[in-house]
């Protein structure tokens, strides 16, 4: 696993169809977040679990052994396609901070390769503006949606076969750390 982005992409197709969605935290009724649902768990056991057990429990074995394998950068390659790599010890303290390096690795559901990975194109065309960080750091670009297209992109998730929920306080999770 070469970035965190990578946990958010093991997922079946129907786990993407269940979307949460609610105004961002720090922009006041100007922008909303729409994510599936699975991705703001996950986002939220990793920021509030405190052992690899737990994280387990809450995200499931394979996810926690490509993470556990993140963490011990520069383990064999050849070793990991053999079957034959580290799992991590239950009661071991985890803690995602001390994971990441900086600022710029941690994951944000607005980043442009997770939105791609599930929101249809003609959705991202036509409701979201793709911005840029100021100065070219690890961060990536992201989307940002208008509070104002809200009932828009839910109209248009519905016909194709999403459920949608609204969830401010699962959003606000999601960015409280």
């Amino acid at each position: 696993m070469t970035s965190l982005n990578e946990l958010f992409t093991l997922q079946n197709s129907e786990e993407q169809k269940v979307i949460i969605y609610g105004g961002v935290p720090w922009a006041g009724e100007s922008e909303v977040v729409f994510i599936p649902k699975h991705w703001a768990e996950l986002f939220v056991a990793l920021h509030t679990s405190k052992t690899w057990g737990e994280l387990s429990s809450r995200i499931g074995t394979e996810k926690v052994h490509l993470l556990y394998l993140y963490s011990l950068e520069g383990y064999p390659e050849e070793e990991v396609a053999e079957g034959l790599f580290p799992k991590p010890n239950s009661s071991e303290p985890f803690s995602f901070e001390e994971l990441i390096n900086s600022w710029d690795e941690r994951p944000d559901p607005r980043n442009e390769s997770l939105v791609r990975a599930w929101l249809p194109e003609v959705l991202i065309v036509k409701y979201a503006e793709h911005r840029c960080p100021a100065t070219p750091a690890g961060g990536g670009s992201w989307f940002e949606i208008e509070q104002s297209n809200t009932n828009f992109v839910l109209n248009e998730l519905l016909e194709r076969g999403y459920t949608c929920i609204k969830d401010n306080a699962m959003i606000a999770e999601v960015f409280d750390h």
